[in-house]
């Protein structure tokens, strides 16, 4: 390489893949993870892989199969890796009709917000607004908007799942049709925060 000329970190990271520098990838994932975190984190990476375009990236488009780029929080982690884990192609913090997203499905026409009642709660009039509305617009967009709590994601994840493999099958057969018969038991009795 010419002296002085600039490696992106992406790059370096498929260097380090095709000389086998690192045993296990799961330290490799946890770097790329929280260097493409955020509002700007996916767009970042395309614009990295982009920028070395020629490149044979087989051991890099492997690792990044697996890898989570742009989600805010752990929590966005947790349910993204567990989506992907099951079949689910996601993307993190997307924008539509002008809203960031936690998580989009898009071939299911599926969006995903994680709130903690920290910043989601009645106490932050401004947010509850907002998440109405962002709701509204997703669903007027046709869009189906699912808002999940962050104990949700830690303790109800079969009910997400199943909720999630519930509008797959749906939309296998039904690509354009309404949601109908997917909705499950009422939140009371199975949500982990609540004792109705």
């Amino acid at each position: 390489m010419p002296h002085g000329q600039r490696v992106n970190f992406i790059d370096a990271i498929a260097t380090c893949l095709d000389h086998n520098y690192f045993r296990g990838s799961s330290y490799l994932h946890q770097i790329v993870e929280e260097y493409y975190s955020g509002d700007y984190g996916a767009q970042n990476l395309k614009k990295h892989l982009a920028e070395i375009g020629g490149r044979d990236g087989t051991k890099l488009a492997d690792f990044l199969a697996v890898a989570t780029p742009g989600s805010d929080s752990e929590l966005e982690l947790i349910l993204v890796r567990l989506l992907q884990r099951l079949g689910f192609k996601t993307e993190q913090n997307t924008k539509i009709g002008g809203y960031k997203w936690d998580v989009c499905i898009r071939d299911l026409w599926v969006l995903i917000d994680i709130d903690s009642w920290k910043y989601h709660g009645g106490d932050n009039r401004t947010q509850f607004v907002l998440d109405r509305w962002k709701s509204n617009h997703a669903a007027a967009m046709g869009w189906t908007a699912l808002r999940l709590t962050d104990s949700c994601v830690v303790y109800d994840q079969v009910e997400i799942v199943d909720f999630l493999n519930r509008i797959r099958e749906f939309r296998e057969k039904a690509p354009n049709g309404r949601l109908k018969g997917v909705t499950s038991r009422p939140v009371w009795e199975w949500h982990s925060d609540l004792n109705i």
